[in-house]
């Protein structure tokens, strides 16, 4: 058997203002204490990997754990954020336009540069390939909210969803900053143990 726990990285600056962001934007002070609370949860937590988006506020929550676990964090774009239309970026999500982008796209059509609803949860799939693949038997993995959705979606329905029942369930679920999620993977089957467990924030 095996257990995997993910870790949405801590606060951005953007988050508070719910801005669309990029891979470039950094903890803030809120957020790097939250970094440093996780971390300090994680000791009793034994794990064998820690694994990261490429992200930076991922990156910046890693590193806050591995200097408390002692482990060496391994960065891959493959537990990365979903990519927004880069002319978005910086935008609040109550900006027309954005609202007009959610509105109107479908599961497979592109606006500009982004990750399509598609591609996320191909991509979702891939990384828990990758995860049920390793040797390790427990992994910690920061993450991001939206991809963390597509991850439970894919264990859940897998690519039984209806684009209607795809939306819903990724816009009614939501995770904390610096919450946790348990998945284990037995006999080539995934399920969901805990969602958004975070009570080390008080």
């Amino acid at each position: 058997m095996k257990k995997v726990y993910f870790v949405r990285h801590g606060l951005t600056q953007f988050n508070t203002e719910s801005r669309v962001q990029d891979g470039n934007d950094a903890l803030s002070e809120k957020g790097l204490e939250q970094a440093k609370d996780i971390a300090d949860r994680l000791t009793r937590v034994p794990f064998d990997l820690l694994l990261s988006s490429d992200m930076l506020r991922a990156k910046q929550t890693a590193e806050k754990i591995a200097e408390r676990t002692g482990h060496t964090p391994s960065f891959s774009p493959l537990f990365a954020e979903a990519k927004y239309p880069t002319s978005f970026v910086g935008l609040s999500y109550k900006e027309d336009a954005i609202q007009k982008y959610l509105a109107e796209r479908d599961r497979e059509g592109r606006y500009e540069d982004e990750e399509t609803p598609a591609m996320l949860h191909a991509r979702a799939k891939e990384a828990l390939t990758d995860l049920a693949a390793r040797d390790e038997e427990s992994i910690a993995v920061v993450t991001h909210g939206r991809f963390l959705r597509h991850i439970i979606l894919a264990v859940l329905l897998g690519d039984t969803a209806t684009w209607e029942q795809e939306e819903y369930f990724i816009n009614h679920l939501t995770a904390s900053n610096t919450g946790i999620t348990v998945l284990e993977y037995n006999e080539g089957t995934w399920r969901m143990i805990t969602w958004n467990d975070h009570a080390h924030l008080g």
